[in-house]
Order: structure tokens, then sequence, then C-alpha cells
């Protein structure tokens, strides 16, 4: 498998984003899409643009995801008491699928050929 030429990056703007786009652009020197989904985070989404192109991402995305998320996931989640452990109700974890969604239409529509994102399980120091 040769390197990536394109990579869309899953970008919340932490620590393990941030520094996941410096490393793949000093690794790869591949063109980075940072994509960023707003599912209401509300102001915790400012400045990320800015932060993401510091950092190494050489596009911005930042998609729309509220409405979608709202109708599709969290109405049917309340509708149908979704809980995890008996207590737990279900919150971010909702969100995955329509991120996943969404970032293979960025993939697309940029034409990458990859998709990374942080490696906050394997702590900052893993790739």
């Amino acid at each position: 498998m040769s390197d990536p030429k394109k990579i869309v990056v899953a970008y919340s703007g932490g620590l393990d984003t941030s520094i996941i786009l410096t490393w793949l652009k000093e690794t790869y020197d591949c063109e980075l899409i940072a994509f960023t989904a707003d599912v209401g985070q509300g102001e915790e989404l400012d400045g990320l643009e800015e932060k993401a192109r510091a950092t190494g991402a050489d596009h911005f995305v930042l998609a729309d995801l509220t409405q979608e998320f709202v109708t599709d996931f969290v109405f049917p989640t309340i509708r149908d008491k979704t809980v995890y452990e008996e207590y737990y109700l279900m919150g971010t974890t909702l969100t995955r699928p329509l991120i996943a969604k969404t970032i293979i239409e960025c993939v697309k529509e940029f034409g990458a050929d990859a998709i990374a994102h942080g490696a906050t399980g394997k702590e900052n120091d893993q790739v």
C-alpha cells in the first residue's frame, strides 16, 4: 500500500486530533482535510478552523448535522428510552454513525484516499 496523498481527519480541536494533524503532515507530507461535525456543541466550535490550519490542515469542513442528529437519532432514542447499563442515557455515542456517514461524503467530495482520527484510547504518544 502506498502512502496516503489526501486524508480526511475527524477533527475535534482537542489535543489528540491537533497532534495527529501535525504528525500526518510531517510523516506523509499529504493534503489534510480537518472535518468537524456540528451536532450542537455551540461555543466549542469557535476558533476550530484557525486551530486546524495552524496545526497542519489544508482545508477545514464544518458540517452542520444538528437537524439530522436531533430528528434521526435523539428523538428516536428518547422515544425508545435507550439507556446503557439500565442507567446512562445514550448521548454522544449516538453521533458516531452520523459523523461516520458524513466523513465518507467528505472523502468522496475531496477525493481523499484515507481517513484518520485522534488516538485517545491509546494515549497521546501512540499512533
